[in-house]
């Protein structure tokens, strides 16, 4: 450095710690793997409801990444997704070779439009730690809520009676 160039001391460190210089310290190199939006809501009937999963460094090579599932839906029943073991309620999805950071990939979940009302199920996939990522301490879970589009309407008619008038 010449002649009155002047580091503060905490920028010369956070300089080591990103070159992976400074003494007990490396530069993480795995990225963080997070969902774009904790709450969803869809129709039965959309077919497909897509979750937005992101990452904060480019996936380089094929990332894996385990989930599991819960809420008030059935998987198998209300709804499927692929890599999902509907039984030990788990899954595996893969976030492509190639991803840049920070780029929305969809995590599809296919919705099993059916004859039961069962408004207001939710599905709820919960990142899990694994190889190779890490999770952000927030935006880990993703919550989707269906509602249905099964059974009738039901309406109900009022109406105020006048003098010499009966309803």
């Amino acid at each position: 450095m010449g002649p009155g160039v002047r580091l503060a001391a905490g920028h010369l460190l956070a300089g080591l710690l990103l070159a992976g210089l400074a003494t007990g310290a490396q530069a993480q190199t795995e990225p963080n793997i997070f969902w774009d939006r904790a709450t969803w809501s869809t129709g039965e009937n959309a077919g497909t409801a897509y979750l937005l999963m992101q990452s904060t460094r480019a996936v380089v090579s094929a990332l894996s990444v385990d989930y599991s599932l819960s809420g008030t839906a059935t998987c198998g029943t209300d709804y499927t997704i692929t890599g999902a073991d509907c039984t030990a309620g788990t899954g595996v999805f893969t976030i492509p070779a190639g991803t840049a950071a920070f780029t929305n990939v969809l995590f599809p979940i296919t919705l099993i439009d059916d004859t039961v009302n069962d408004n207001g199920e939710t599905i709820i996939v919960t990142l899990k730690d694994g190889a190779g990522y890490n999770l952000l301490t927030t935006d880990f879970v993703s919550t989707v809520t269906t509602y249905d589009d099964t059974g009738s309407a039901a309406f109900s008619l009022s109406g105020v009676a006048a003098v010499g008038e009966t309803l």
